[in-house]
This record gives C-alpha cells, structure tokens and sequence, in this order.
C-alpha cells in the first residue's frame, strides 16, 4: 500500500463520522420545530393604557348670561277708595290668566363643589285685566280696567348641580311702578293712577342643559309689590289709599350662557 493510499483510508473515518454527526443535529433540530409548531399558540393582547375616570363634582361653566323668561300670571284682589258718590271702598278682582314676562343678564358662578350661584339684573313686565269691581259685597255693572306693573330687580339664586338638570332657588328685591288703568264701572272712570314701590320676590324651579351654554328653566314665582299709593280724582274731591299688588306666577325661560 502507498502512503497516499494510507492518507486517504485514515482521512476518510472522520470525515465522515463528523458528517454523520452534523446530519443527526440538523435532523433533530428540524424534528422539534415540527413538534413546537404543532403546540396550539395562546394570544395575549397588550393591556389597555389607563385613563383616568373623572367624575363631574363642580360646576365647570363661570361667567355672564342672559335670558328671557315668560308665562302667566294669578293675582291677588286689590282695593281703593274713591270719592265717587256712594262708593267707598272698592275691591277688584282679576281674570284667571294674565301675562307676565322678563329680559334678563346675569354672572353665573361656583360657591363649592356641587354647588353654584347666579347674581342677575331683571326687567319685567305684568299686565292683570280686570275681572270685576265690587263694593260692599256688591258686584258694579260693566267693569272696566286694567294693573299694569314695571318692575326692576336685583336676583340672587342658588343653584345644585345634578348632571344636566339643575334645581334652583332664588330671591330678588326691587322697585315696581304700578298703574291702575281706567279702573270704573258704567262708563265712570273712578280710578286712573300709578305709584313707584318697593318689590320683592320668591323663586324656586329647576334648569336643563339643552347644550353646553343653552339651559332651558322652568319656576314658579312669588312677587309682592308692597303699599302702593293712589289717588281718586273722581266727584266729590281726591281721596289717597294704599294697597298691595301680589301675584303668583308660573315660567318658563331660557338662559344661554357666554
């Protein structure tokens, strides 16, 4: 044997037990991917970011508005002395429903949390159609006349803050001009005159937010007019008497806010 055919027998043997090797490690290299890929795979989803949930607690709107309201109005009798002969005292009663109404423009503001505020000037008008006069119990024929009342307020209210829906409570104090117009019977005209006094008020209802500066109002509404003065002119000479002007009223309104 030559020494080339020596080398060649002695190379040989490891060569190719080292291939055998290299083939059995590919071999089960492949075989357990196959295994892995037969594993059913579980998905899990990356968690969801945190967002922090608040709760409204507070008012979240501050600054001006203005509005108008309107609705109806039941008034109190009311009374006078007249110097028409025989007359004397004379009460007057009113139509069940009368009209009422008002502008508006306020500051809307936070005291705490839940809890808000409104400061508001308000002109308003009333106008209370005569029904009947009577003296002594005694209804006068062909009643004639009407109250009408100007008012200037100053309103402060109250307001709770439940989502959407916000009761209220309010009072206001001001001065009214009162006139009472041709009030007579029979075609005399016994009183015919007007008076500036003091006026307070009593409100209570609830507001709803149509949107986000809309908020459409619903009250009732307590006004006293106090110790109007007036003067009958009729025969016989003048004669001075004072009365109060009290009047129920039920509205509805709507305030937008800036």
């Amino acid at each position: 044997m030559t020494y080339l055919q020596s080398f060649n027998q002695s190379t040989r043997r490891p060569v190719a037990l080292a291939l055998t090797v290299t083939v059995g490690a590919l071999g089960g290299l492949l075989a357990g991917q196959a295994r892995a890929a037969d594993i059913p795979q579980t998905y899990t989803p990356a968690p969801a970011p945190y967002v922090e949930e608040r709760v409204q607690t507070s008012f979240s709107r501050f600054g001006p508005y203005v509005g108008v309201r309107g609705g109806t109005a039941w008034v109190d009798d009311t009374s006078f002395n007249s110097t028409a002969p025989g007359a004397g005292i004379i009460t007057n009663t009113y139509e069940d429903w009368n009209l009422t109404g008002s502008a508006f423009a306020g500051y809307e503001m936070e005291f705490f949390p839940g809890f808000g505020g409104r400061i508001e000037a308000e002109l308003g008008y009333s106008s209370f159609e005569v029904e009947g006069h009577s003296q002594l119990g005694a209804s006068l024929a062909s009643p004639t006349g009407d109250t009408t009342a100007f008012t200037g307020m100053v309103n402060a209210y109250v307001d709770a803050n439940l989502g959407a829906f916000r009761p209220f409570a309010g009072v206001g104090l001001g001065m009214a001009q009162v006139n009472f117009n041709d009030h007579g019977a029979g075609g005399t005209v016994v009183m015919d005159d007007d008076d500036t006094k003091f006026a307070w008020q009593l409100a209570g209802g609830v507001g709803y937010d149509l949107t986000s500066n809309l908020t459409l109002e619903g009250m009732v509404r307590y006004q006293s007019i106090m110790d109007v003065d007036l003067t009958s002119t009729a025969a016989g000479g003048s004669v001075t008497s004072s009365t109060d002007l009290n009047s129920t009223q039920g509205l509805v309104g709507l305030r937008y806010r800036f």
